[in-house]
């Protein structure tokens, strides 16, 4: 595909939001000479997005709250955050071909075109703005759970089979169904975190009928790889369809090393030319991500670079910990901090969310009979699911839990 195409709506895709239905027919009677929309209502902010790229009118930004065009000389980009779990959001540029050149994959492994897409999570997630898009450039009908009260019922109700959303959302979802399944489903595409047997079981319970695939990517890289029915739990499977993986500086004891990617479905680069993050060379991108991998070329993600601490001189992935607590209790969510120490280096703050009180001794049980001895002093942190601090991704708010922490 050109670098030059850009997305435009498909004549037989429809948006169905909490608030409104829109057709590729009416889409622009929506559209104003405004050069800012809010994200809040779906179908007008969709409206906004594709008219402004039909139109050329220039790149379009996508930020926490809205939308804005920027005049641009050259073929439109769209500005797009990353997640912002660690670090403040960088907004990045890419075409529209970098993720236009995945839809039509992603359609042949849903079987063809004409499907329902459902999304849970708010337009200034990558995620959700994907699907979004994927729906509507390939002319099926986009189903935007965001805001509604019971979203397994919307979803139900507006007949979705694909189902695009974090594991981190689907785990909150399951847990609160009372009985509830969503048996319509055909397909499920978990992104955006790790995915532990817990929460899988969950998923499999709500949605009987679907086939369940975990990706691995970023905001900066789109797809990395995915899984199938043969991939272990623990791995994100193999490279995505024209994806190639490497790893550098790989440690040989332990086989992990750095990961890097190339494929069509890059982003150009971030829009500050001094942001730090993710590292472009030569056509390979790394984001700062560590993994392995098995003999049948499965990866294995270990964490990312940044997040790793070091306890008593001995390294500490925070995303081994969390996978452990998530997959043999049932809170809702967890996150593990570093907190320094003079003696040890740092000692590991475990953070966990759940209105269940018994949560915290079914972790402390975790911490002292599976983890190493110089785990065996981590700090535990209980907070109700109401005062635990998230991303519009669902993902834990690290800088804010890492305020909440220091300040009491």
């Amino acid at each position: 595909m050109s670098a030059a195409l850009t997305f435009s709506w498909h004549p037989d895709a429809t948006i169905i939001s909490a608030d409104a239905c829109m057709s590729h027919a009416d889409h622009r009677d929506f559209y104003t000479d405004d050069i800012t929309c809010p994200l809040d209502d779906q179908a007008r902010a969709m409206a906004f997005f594709f008219y402004a790229f039909e139109q050329g009118r220039g790149d379009v930004a996508v930020s926490a709250r809205d939308m804005s065009i920027l005049a641009t000389a050259n073929t439109p980009m769209l500005l797009c955050q990353t997640g912002g779990t660690t670090a403040s959001p960088k907004r990045i540029r890419r075409s529209c071909a970098s993720w236009m050149n995945s839809f039509a994959v992603n359609m042949r492994r849903f079987g063809g075109t004409g499907h329902r897409i459902a999304t849970l999570g708010h337009l200034s997630h990558s995620l959700t703005l994907y699907a979004a898009c994927e729906a509507l450039v390939s002319g099926a009908t986009y189903i935007a759970a965001q805001g509604c009260v019971n979203q397994i019922k919307f979803i139900n109700d507006h007949r979705s089979t694909v189902l695009y959303a974090t594991p981190t959302q689907m785990r909150a979802l399951a847990l609160r169904a009372r009985g509830q399944v969503m048996d319509g489903l055909q397909h499920i595409m978990l992104g955006g975190g790790v995915l532990d047997q817990l929460t899988l079981d969950l998923v499999r319970k709500l949605c009987p009928n679907a086939q369940i695939r975990q990706f691995y990517g970023a905001t900066e890289t789109s797809f990395i790889s995915i899984t199938d029915h043969t991939s272990p739990l623990s791995s994100v499977g193999k490279p995505f369809e024209c994806v190639d993986v490497t790893l550098a500086d790989v440690d040989p004891e332990t086989g992990i090393g750095d990961i890097w990617v190339r494929s069509p479905y890059l982003a150009d680069g971030y829009d500050d030319p001094h942001a730090t993050g993710a590292t472009w060379r030569d056509g390979w991108v790394c984001v700062g991500e560590q993994g392995s991998f098995d003999a049948l070329g499965n990866l294995y993600i270990a964490g990312r670079k940044g997040r790793m601490f070091l306890v008593a001189d001995k390294n500490v992935f925070p995303e081994d910990i969390e996978t452990l607590i998530l997959a043999h209790t049932n809170a809702q969510a967890c996150a593990v901090l570093a907190q320094p120490e003079p003696l040890r280096g740092a000692r590991a703050v475990v953070c966990v969310a759940s209105d269940d009180a018994e949560v915290v001794q079914d972790v402390r049980l975790i911490i002292k009979n599976t983890l190493p001895p110089h785990l065996h002093a981590a700090q535990l942190r209980h907070f109700l699911i109401d005062d635990w601090p998230v991303l519009p991704s669902g993902k834990p708010d690290l800088r804010r839990l890492a305020q909440l922490i220091e300040a009491s």
